[in-house]
């Protein structure tokens, strides 16, 4: 059974403790962040959505699309010389792994040129090499031939051409020799 208090005003307010206060305030508080935030995020969506249509315009202008055509044709070409790069490299791999002038068989080459010998070019393919050698010695010719012989690397080494030098500067007794010489059959291991 309730207790009836007469001495209670029905009409006056309930005093609310603090927590509800705070409870309130905090609402009131959210609701104004979220407002605020909201307004914000709708103010920079419109200043964004003006500066995205500037720029569509001007995208869309005259010089821009030419620009852009020209840069898509510039990608193309950049496309197909990297594929022709590509490609280069592939056959310069397969070169260098299948030719038989190494730096070694040059050195070896070389050395086996006497020092009286000087040599002017040098011409070679997989399957036979042509030498072009200025001499001065009768001597030195056989000697380059027996040399080149007994690098092991050619099955025929012999003189295509011996001429005299027809330039009034050099010396009279220069030749130029021309020595053909036929690779080894390399056999497969």
């Amino acid at each position: 059974m309730r207790d009836l208090n007469f001495f209670i005003n029905p009409h006056a307010k309930r005093q609310q403790t603090p927590i509800a206060r705070i409870m309130l305030i905090s609402i009131a508080v959210t609701i104004v962040i979220i407002a605020g935030i909201t307004y914000y995020l709708f103010d920079q969506t419109i200043k964004l959505s003006k500066v995205i249509g500037e720029l569509e315009a001007k995208l869309s202008e005259s010089s821009f699309v030419v620009a852009r055509a020209e840069l898509d044709l510039i990608k193309q070409k950049i496309a197909i010389i990297d594929q022709y790069d590509q490609s280069l490299n592939e056959i310069d791999a397969y070169l260098l792994n299948k030719t038989r002038l190494d730096l070694k068989t040059i050195n070896l080459i070389t050395e086996s040129i006497p020092t009286t010998v000087t040599y002017n070019l040098i011409s070679a393919t997989n399957s036979e090499m042509t030498l072009e050698v200025i001499s001065i010695e009768d001597q030195a010719k056989a000697q380059l031939l027996h040399n080149l012989k007994a690098t092991d690397l050619f099955s025929n080494v012999e003189m295509q051409s011996s001429s005299l030098i027809e330039d009034d500067a050099a010396d009279p007794n220069n030749r130029i020799l021309v020595v053909n010489c036929t690779f080894k059959e390399v056999e497969a291991k």
